[in-house]
């Protein structure tokens, strides 16, 4: 008799423990602690709950709620992409569901998703194509609504594939570069963009620049030229300051001179005997009256003659 009411007591113990109702999950883990992007799904992690067979969460933004879900197995719940507004503060709790029912909502836990990555900047100065700059320029771009910081980076490649420089977590739309950076005479690319706690925008637009030359004639491209070639001045029309730039084939004595529109030569530029190579020149047309001019390069058998505007 004793043996059948000892049964019957752990029956009814076992009975008991199996139907009651678990307590709330205490603990929450929203994304890793990693900041919430709102086009990334979203990880809700909270601790297993004894005597728990499923699970429900509850989202809210003020008195609107995002979402509900119930019967949840197991203690995490991936809430999918887009489901979240950026920047915005929210409002989560869960349950636990057992045998004998389902619990009490825990307490109330927050969260804030990030703000949508920013727009990349506009940048303003120098302007693009820009030429004589110096070797210390204060670089400019725009304010970013929703920006914390930006990076810039200069190169001498279009692709930016050699860095000379690469400043990140700038607070401020703007950068002074300090000495032995930029070189004289050389063209340089650069780029910005701006981050937030949402991430970091794409790149702007590339702009280039060009150094001052105050040393005249600049070799740029040791590399043989495949052709003889004069290019174009640049800027054009200029004032008083332009760049010419050709390339020559062969380790020639060549000469580069200035021409009024009447023909008289008003300045030589080059005259010396000079390896294959590309070549940069400035010209400073200060003293000289607004017109057309002509530039003719000769080295070797070659010779060509372009056109360009002084206004002053």
């Amino acid at each position: 008799m004793k043996k059948v009411i000892l049964i019957i007591l752990l029956f009814l113990i076992i009975n008991s423990l199996h139907s009651q109702v678990p307590n709330p999950p205490t603990q929450l883990i929203i994304n890793h602690g990693l900041p919430i992007n709102c086009d990334s799904a979203v990880l809700f992690d909270w601790n297993d709950c004894t005597g728990a067979i499923s699970y429900g969460l509850q989202i809210f933004s003020g008195a609107i709620t995002v979402l509900s879900v119930n019967g949840i197995p197991q203690s995490e719940y991936t809430v999918p992409p887009h489901t979240f507004n950026p920047n915005t503060f929210y409002y989560c709790r869960l349950n636990a569901t057992g045998t004998g029912g389902t619990g009490p909502w825990s307490q109330i836990f927050n969260f804030s998703t990030a703000p949508f990555p920013p727009n990349p900047p506009n940048l303003l100065y120098p302007s693009d194509s820009a030429f004589f700059v110096s070797l210390n320029p204060a670089f400019d771009w725009s304010d970013v609504p929703g920006a914390t910081m930006y990076r810039i980076q200069i190169s001498t490649s279009p692709v930016f594939n050699l860095i000379i420089l690469d400043v990140n977590g700038l607070v401020n739309s703007g950068y002074v570069v300090t000495t032995n950076i930029l070189v004289i005479c050389t063209r340089y690319y650069w780029r910005v963009n701006a981050s937030n706690t949402g991430g970091i925008s794409q790149w702007s637009q590339v702009r280039t620049f060009t150094t001052i030359c105050p040393t005249g004639v600049n070799l740029i491209s040791s590399d043989i030229p495949a052709e003889y070639k004069l290019y174009n001045n640049y800027p054009n029309p200029f004032n008083p300051n332009t760049i010419i730039k050709y390339q020559i084939t062969n380790s020639k004595f060549s000469t580069l001179k200035i021409f009024d529109i009447l023909g008289r030569e008003v300045k030589t530029l080059v005259k010396e005997f000079q390896k294959a190579g590309v070549y940069e020149v400035s010209f400073d047309a200060d003293g000289l009256p607004s017109g057309i001019y002509f530039y003719r390069l000769q080295s070797g058998d070659f010779a060509d003659v372009k056109r360009m505007i002084l206004i002053k």
